[in-house]
């Protein structure tokens, strides 16, 4: 079995393989992230690790060879119907390197706490439903095939694990609450959460997305 731990810096995680920017101790793989294809072929990992880096992801747009670059490929405005937007290109490229039926472990801040705020180096807020938007049937719903929305990742929602990482004093809190109620706390109130522990499963099997019904006149 195949793992890779994606931005690992010098904390790799026990039996995967490392890759970051930079050549610290553990990590295997040196490249820039944002660069794609990243240096690996079509489904060579079973499981793909990222452990508190795709807030960090910069608000951009993948172009290749864009004008008015901020950065190799990245730009801070759409440059065509092939830009697509950097945190699903991210996304896409996981997918890609994925073997089907594979699993994406990610964790990251809860945008309903202070840990996603209290970083400045922090690009991105993420709450549950941003998670949606890697489901190829649930963006194809909504009418999000076209432009930034351009890629190809389908981790169904069907499919997605989603716990908490919690404080002792916030699982203490959540604890006095009826299970009913907690849902809605998290969703509600302020630093019930400290982070999302997300697992996401590519589909084994890319059947065509369904159709979407359109009224008729």
């Amino acid at each position: 079995m195949r793992k890779l731990d994606l931005a690992c810096g010098a904390s790799k995680a026990e039996g995967f393989e490392g890759a970051d920017i930079a050549s610290l101790p553990g990590v295997d793989h040196v490249f820039d992230i944002f660069q794609f294809p990243w240096p690996f072929a079509d489904a060579s990992f079973d499981e793909v690790r990222s452990s508190h880096f795709i807030e960090h992801i910069p608000h951009a747009f993948y172009t290749p060879n864009p004008r008015f670059a901020i950065g190799q490929n990245l730009t801070a405005m759409a440059e065509g119907p092939h830009s697509v937007e950097l945190f699903l290109k991210f996304f896409d490229e996981c997918f890609r390197i994925l073997k089907p039926g594979g699993s994406l472990h990610v964790l990251c801040p809860h945008g309903h706490s202070d840990r996603i705020f209290q970083d400045p180096t922090h690009r991105r807020v993420i709450v549950h439903a941003t998670f949606d938007y890697l489901d190829r049937d649930w963006r194809k719903a909504n009418g999000l095939e076209h432009a930034a929305y351009g890629v190809s990742c389908h981790f169904p929602a069907a499919q997605r694990q989603m716990r908490a990482s919690n404080t002792p004093a916030q699982t203490q809190a959540l604890q006095l609450m009826a299970d009913y109620v907690q849902d809605a706390a998290v969703n509600r109130y302020w630093n019930m959460i400290s982070d999302f522990d997300v697992l996401l499963k590519k589909a084994a099997v890319l059947a065509p997305a369904p159709e979407v019904a359109t009224a008729t006149a």
